[in-house]
């Protein structure tokens, strides 16, 4: 099936929250809207046609969604980032926004911090003030050929200062923190387990082994034993 890409839609009386807020947001009409997931495209025939016959069946209450619901997704993310996720573990939302807001108010509380790659969607500075917790920013660097990568150094720099509740990662960097405990070290056991997984580790960090703490002490680096690590120690 051809798309004709170059047709202009009217949008007038489409009631565009794109077009028609455009006063609200930015104070007059005389802007190009880019500021919505929204584009100016007719919708694909197909999904035209499936909506229609949905709407002929004449009755709308409220939906269910079979397993083959979850199963696209599934395939989706298995087809686009070599990860086969468990439909068992899969919830369905609304919508990003709304799901991000419910997140962000049952794994932290009012004055805690969220720790966001930037550029990142402008939503999610609202929902993140607006529930009373505090953006804490962390910048990639766009590179020459116009993408972006995260700096890894300030993004595990702003963690450890910030000590965020929540580390919120655009999925298409696809970088994220894991925090683990292992009680029997073996050679390169995290690396190996990560990339088994589709995730490749990129940085690693000890902060600390047994009883002893040791954020902040370079790689390569030694310090002196407090007493009280060598009583603990001595008890073990």
């Amino acid at each position: 099936m051809k798309y004709n890409f170059d047709e202009v839609i009217d949008r007038s009386n489409n009631r565009s929250s794109k077009y028609d807020e455009r006063k609200k947001v930015f104070g007059t009409d005389d802007v190009i809207p880019l500021w919505v997931a929204d584009m100016d495209f007719k919708t694909a025939q197909p999904i035209i046609d499936a909506c229609v016959k949905k709407a002929q069946e004449g009755i709308w209450g409220y939906t269910s969604r079979p397993a083959s619901y979850f199963e696209a997704v599934q395939e989706w993310e298995e087809k686009h980032n070599g990860y086969k996720p468990d439909t068992a573990l899969m919830s369905w939302t609304i919508g990003v926004v709304s799901a991000m807001a419910s997140l962000i108010k049952l794994c932290s509380k009012p004055e805690d911090k969220v720790l966001f790659l930037t550029p990142v969607y402008a939503e999610f500075y609202d929902i993140t003030e607006n529930t009373g917790r505090t953006v804490v920013e962390s910048e990639m660097v766009r590179q020459a050929d116009g993408s972006w990568k995260v700096d890894m150094d300030d993004f595990a720099k702003k963690a450890k200062e910030a000590k965020p509740k929540l580390l919120s990662v655009d999925k298409q960097h696809r970088v994220s923190i894991v925090r683990l405990t292992i009680h029997e070290g073996r050679y390169h056991q995290v690396k190996k387990m990560f990339k088994a997984v589709g995730h490749p580790v990129e940085k690693l960090t000890r902060e600390s082994d047994g009883i002893l703490n040791l954020k902040g002490l370079p790689g390569g680096q030694w310090r002196e034993l407090k007493m009280d690590e060598i009583n603990a120690l001595k008890k073990l």
